[in-house]
């Protein structure tokens, strides 16, 4: 039988620490809604509860949105709500006067495990990748 899993009340959801991210993360972060799938621009911050990103597209406050984080092979993928966004001037590469939407996304408590693997794979910082087995050198 699976053990109960906790549901923090939403002040406490609230209060969480959140995690800015100053790094690109290694995987891909993939949004969809109901009608299409969106390229996220930018992860902002993470908690294990929700996030808050940046898209080049508008999605409507109260969106269900399914996100889906792939790295490796693996797959982990998380329901959320919109709970807040804010439409914004886009800079740099972009177009002048380019939009984008700021967004804080809730994720769903149903699955916590999920919730919880994407708040650490996001926040994970990338390190440099080995290939092979470098031999070490040894003094003399």
């Amino acid at each position: 039988m699976p053990a109960k899993q906790i549901k923090p009340n939403p002040e406490d959801r609230r209060r969480t620490r959140r995690e800015v991210l100053r790094h690109k993360p290694k995987g891909i972060l993939q949004l969809s809604t109901k009608y299409r799938n969106l390229d996220v621009l930018q992860i902002r911050d993470v908690s294990p509860f929700g996030l808050c990103l940046l898209l080049k597209y508008n999605v409507d406050k109260g969106a269900r949105v399914n996100l889906k984080y792939i790295w490796k092979g693996i797959q982990i993928g998380v329901t959320g709500t919109v709970a807040w966004r804010k439409v914004i001037t886009l800079s740099g590469s972009l177009p002048t006067g380019a939009h984008g939407c700021l967004m804080g996304i809730f994720f769903h408590p149903g699955d916590i495990d999920a919730n919880f693997a994407l708040y650490q794979a996001l926040r994970e910082e990338p390190g440099p990748e080995r290939r092979g087995k470098g031999k070490s050198k040894r003094p003399a």
